[in-house]
């Protein structure tokens, strides 16, 4: 891969904005600092940057757009384990209190992930001829399952 820099984005205010329009939530509940710290910027990047990194060259400027996305979805995925702690469960005002709607964040950012990754690999499709087969093996465990020994 060459020494060419994906500049993903101009502006930290446009990632945070648009992380946050994923998630759904207002300012208040998540600051941008939270959204745009080095760590999870370095990462998004570097993932982005080695899943295209056969492809980089000839990706053509238009394809942007679709790369932002990925990014987005990546950071997404990345915070989404820490939003349980970040985001209250009850609200409450002079007026009115109010629950929280549960949200998994585990299988959110999951989705998010496999979003990430559908986007970069329809890029390398349309870019090497190659086909990619992308697949997750989701096991749920519960008391009610039973093993295999006890079938016999």
């Amino acid at each position: 891969m060459s020494d060419k820099k994906i500049d993903i984005f101009d502006d930290d205010y446009e990632i945070a904005r648009r992380v946050k329009s994923v998630f759904g939530i207002p300012n208040v509940l998540l600051e941008d600092e939270d959204i745009i710290s080095p760590e999870y910027k370095i990462r998004a990047e570097k993932y982005i940057k080695k899943k295209l990194s056969t492809i980089y060259n000839d990706i053509k400027e238009i394809e942007k757009g679709n790369i932002q996305i990925a990014y987005i979805y990546y950071l997404v995925y990345l915070i989404s384990p820490s939003m349980q702690i970040r985001l209250p469960q009850k609200m409450k005002n002079i007026s009115t209190e109010t629950d929280m709607q549960t949200i998994n964040w585990y299988t959110l950012g999951q989705e998010m992930l496999n979003r990430c990754d559908e986007i970069i690999d329809d890029l390398i499709e349309e870019y090497s001829e190659e086909e990619t087969t992308i697949g997750n093996t989701i096991v749920e465990l519960s008391d009610t399952v039973s093993y295999p020994n006890e079938l016999t």
